[in-house]
């Protein structure tokens, strides 16, 4: 639930993006599949919001490193998804390795114990993150374990992960008058809560066997492969994507072409690299007609030949689980050693090109950019990667996938996040205002943007009224139609903002979006409301609150849209 801004943090691959209403509502989904109705069901768990907080502002993109979010930017970028895991009933919360302005938030007493469990009355737990308790003595605000765990304790933290400092130290501290026994009372209570809502002491063990009639199962398989069409993010096309049915030899090259381990990802638990299809084989196995050329990607050479010798070429590049996830922070955004090479290479070629980017986080490939006739990020989409990829390829499903991140132009634009304020200089003389001499001031592909092998049509924006009370809502509706030739799925995008407040406001923010699948020629109307809540903000009066005046909206597929439409808070 990391709001993240620099693509070059190993842990983006883990994290939602860089909106935090798409990561509250993707947070709220995860905790609802995770915890269900009833979380002491067989085929339920506890879920666990992490990193609690501001983890993802790591300087410099580094891993572990230090945070400085602003009071304001904390409230209305940070806490957001937090607060709406919170109010969803998530189990547990997990508290970060950063220091958030030289406070570590495992010790961070306003974060934890005032604003978390006090101000959102929220009765779950909080557990530390591994070692973030030892580490307070490595952020250099406790001397020795008996001090850390006081700190942890008394900021909040119910429950340590590694490193036993409460096992050692919280009697003796009680004993000492330094920790109360309130505050254990309390701690213990919150485990013991999640302990019966888990159904633990009445079922203390799962089930073995279940995992036999559960693991693989063909269900599972067709939904997980939905799943990853549905994620693949279609960003470039000239025309040459779905491939022609009259192709009669493709070459699949590059290093991930017959890559299985590589596709689960970081963090891979029980995944087996065995259950992974490649996109080689998914390939032979949806397009018998057509030749499939490949190479050992260990010779560049070999995949130059095995290209030459085909119509097209796909070549499939990314980082590996070695290269993105925790402790894998890299200073540039780029493909690892060789690929762009690969890519310059066969696009020398002038054969057609299609680039398959499979890497955890957002990357400029310029070498794509000059070469491929098509882009597509798929990202680490797991056992069923080469089986989306070849469908999507192939035209055998729509791509429908959105960015969750703004993709840079370069390295040197980070940060560039599509929700940023606007500097108050540039007011009178926008038009002459170029950000930087050697690199335009736009991304390279905005948040929220994915094509389709299909066209969209929207009409009919409409607002409900001109003006809404500040208790109540205002609706904006609309018409979606499918004017291409191929079924598909767009994402309709509603952003919002707030030209003048009481505090400097993003240019604008997502507030809602839909998905609506259309057949060739449909048609839908579809609606959004906006409520008081997704109007409000983080106040210079230090408050969540909804501040009367002008808004503007606009509807669109993605943060590039026209915020023409006006309405007024009375």
């Amino acid at each position: 639930m990391d709001i993240v801004r620099d693509p070059r943090w190993g842990r983006v691959v883990e994290s939602y993006g860089e909106d935090p209403f798409l990561s509250s509502v993707f947070a709220k989904a995860a905790i609802r599949g995770f915890q269900g109705d009833d979380p002491s069901a067989p085929d339920r768990i506890l879920a666990c919001a992490k990193h609690f907080a501001g983890y993802g502002g790591a300087e410099g993109g580094r891993d572990y490193d230090t945070t400085e979010w602003s009071e304001n930017t904390l409230h209305n970028m940070i806490l957001p998804p937090f607060r709406s895991a919170a109010q969803a009933g998530v189990a547990s919360f997990m508290t970060g390795f950063n220091d958030m302005g030289g406070t570590p938030v495992s010790s961070n007493m306003a974060l934890i114990r005032k604003w978390l469990k006090e101000e959102l009355d929220w009765d779950g737990f909080v557990v530390s993150d591994w070692g973030s308790i030892y580490e307070l003595i490595g952020h250099g605000v406790a001397a020795d374990e008996r001090e850390a765990a006081r700190l942890a304790f008394t900021a909040g933290i119910d429950m340590e992960m590694t490193a036993g400092f409460y096992e050692r130290n919280i009697a003796s501290l009680i004993d000492s008058g330094l920790i109360s026994e309130k505050m254990l009372d309390d701690a213990v209570t919150r485990i013991l809560r999640a302990k019966f809502r888990a159904g633990l002491f009445e079922n203390p063990y799962t089930d073995p066997a279940r995992s036999a009639k559960i693991m693989r199962h063909p269900k599972h398989i067709a939904l997980a492969e939905e799943l990853a069409a549905q994620c693949i993010v279609l960003l470039k096309n000239d025309g040459i994507l779905p491939l022609a049915a009259d192709l009669k030899s493709i070459a699949i090259i590059g290093p991930y072409a017959q890559a299985r381990r590589e596709h689960l990802c970081s963090w891979c638990v029980d995944g087996r690299p065995e259950d992974v299809a490649t996109i080689v084989e998914a390939f032979r196995k949806e397009a018998e007609n057509i030749e499939i050329n490949t190479a050992n990607d260990a010779f560049s050479d070999s995949c130059i030949d095995a290209a030459r010798k085909s119509m097209l070429a796909v070549v499939c590049v990314g980082e590996s689980h070695l290269w993105n996830g925790e402790n894998h922070s890299v200073a540039e955004l780029a493909l690892p050693p060789g690929q762009e090479a690969l890519i310059e290479a066969v696009g020398a070629l002038q054969i057609p090109l299609v680039v398959v980017n499979c890497s955890g986080r957002y990357l400029p490939i310029p070498a794509a950019e000059k070469y491929a006739d098509a882009i597509v990020h798929a990202g680490p989409l797991g056992t069923e990667a080469g089986s989306a990829i070849a469908k999507i390829l192939l035209g055998k499903a729509n791509p429908s996938g959105k960015l969750p991140m703004t993709i840079p132009r370069c390295t040197g634009q980070i940060p560039i996040h599509y929700n940023r304020k606007m500097p108050g200089k540039i007011l009178s003389w926008q038009e002459r205002y170029r950000a930087y001499e050697d690199v335009l001031k736009t991304p390279l592909y905005p948040f929220g943007f994915g094509l389709s092998y299909t066209q969209f049509q929207i009409g009919n924006i409409a607002l409900s009224a001109d003006s809404m009370p500040a208790d109540g809502s205002i609706t904006v509706s609309l018409t979606v139609k499918n004017i291409g030739a191929h079924k598909g799925a767009e994402v309709i995008q509603l952003y919002i903002s707030d030209p003048v407040a009481s505090t400097a406001r993003p240019v604008r923010e997502l507030k809602d979006f839909q998905r609506v699948e259309l057949e060739a020629g449909e048609a839908r109307n579809i609606s959004f409301q906006v409520s008081a809540e997704k109007l409000s903000f983080y106040s210079a009066k230090r408050r969540i609150e909804l501040e009367p005046g002008e808004f503007r909206a606009g509807i669109g597929t993605d943060s590039r849209v026209e915020m023409n439409l006006r309405f007024t808070v009375i």
